[in-house]
């Protein structure tokens, strides 16, 4: 361990137990180990809680949302907070919903507008219908009459001829 120049002067020879330093490293190496445990649990409780309020809450919202919309809540919306794709997906989702409510109540309003157009056709349909029925009773009286006044002009006619030859 020494250069060939140098002098050694002697040799000092030391024995002492390591144990106390043993146990001291072995402490120190356990409570390393339970410091990084404490640190990776606090740093997985720390992911858990950004995991649940940046995903899984607005994942959440967005499928009360759709499943309410899927139930003809058309009014439903869901609160845009954020500017990322969650965010664009709440956005997108509210903009569809307004979309359905707009197109559900210009439904709502053709079928009111038809309803009331079936209504009016109806009653003039009826106002026709009786129309026709009075003029079937006027034409059936009309042929009645004609055929009367047939019936009744022959046997005039006879009269009238007979009285003219009588004249005669």
């Amino acid at each position: 361990a020494h250069g060939s120049g140098d002098t050694v002067l002697g040799v000092l020879d030391i024995q002492m137990s390591l144990a106390n330093t043993d146990a001291a490293m072995l402490r120190a190496e356990r409570s390393s180990v339970g410091i990084g445990v404490l640190i990776a649990l606090l740093l997985g409780t720390a992911l858990a809680f950004i995991v649940h309020r940046a995903v899984h809450r607005p994942t959440r919202q967005l499928i009360r949302g759709t499943e309410a919309l899927a139930a003809g809540e058309l009014d439903v919306r869901i609160p845009v907070e954020r500017k990322d794709e969650l965010g664009q997906l709440a956005d997108s989702f509210n903009r569809m919903a307004g979309s359905l409510e707009q197109a559900h109540d210009e439904l709502r309003q053709w079928s009111d507008t038809l309803a009331e157009r079936v209504r009016d056709k109806t009653q003039e349909l009826a106002a026709i219908h009786k129309q026709m029925v009075q003029v079937e009773k006027t034409s059936s009286l009309g042929k009645m009459a004609a055929t009367v006044a047939h019936e009744l002009n022959n046997p005039l006619n006879n009269i009238s001829l007979n009285t003219e030859t009588l004249l005669d």
